[in-house]
């Protein structure tokens, strides 16, 4: 069994109390949803529902890779601005339009994230 969304939620506040500009993430798709994991452990899931599936499709693209096939991963180094966001997305509520609004906020912010944190490593 793995472990629960609460508890990988909690592992993420953690990882977000220290700033860094390169944080290793992977994005696993198995049969029952996705998961975001750091260095093997779980920091959110996506169930594999309506709604998990697209919270999960736009984590992807807010951390600029596509999403990964049924029982395979990718991996992504992003830094904390856009890992907030990701983690942000994971738990918007999809199924209402008061969510879309955000979405797009957050959506934008982690591309602009993203290329902070680009542009720090060069």
């Amino acid at each position: 069994m793995g472990v629960s969304r609460k508890k990988a939620l909690a592992y993420a506040d953690t990882l977000m109390e220290r700033p860094r500009s390169g944080l290793e993430l992977e994005l696993r798709r198995g049969r029952t949803g996705v998961t975001l994991l750091h260095q093997g452990r779980a920091v959110t899931r996506c169930y594999n529902t309506r709604v998990g599936l697209a919270q999960a499709q736009h984590m992807a693209a807010a951390l600029g890779v596509d999403m990964p096939a049924l029982g395979q991963s990718v991996r992504a180094t992003v830094p904390n601005g856009t890992f907030f966001r990701v983690i942000a997305i994971s738990a918007l509520p999809l199924d209402l339009p008061e969510a879309q609004p955000l979405l797009e906020r957050y959506l934008e912010e982690a591309v602009m994230a993203r290329s902070l944190g680009e542009a720090l490593e060069t």
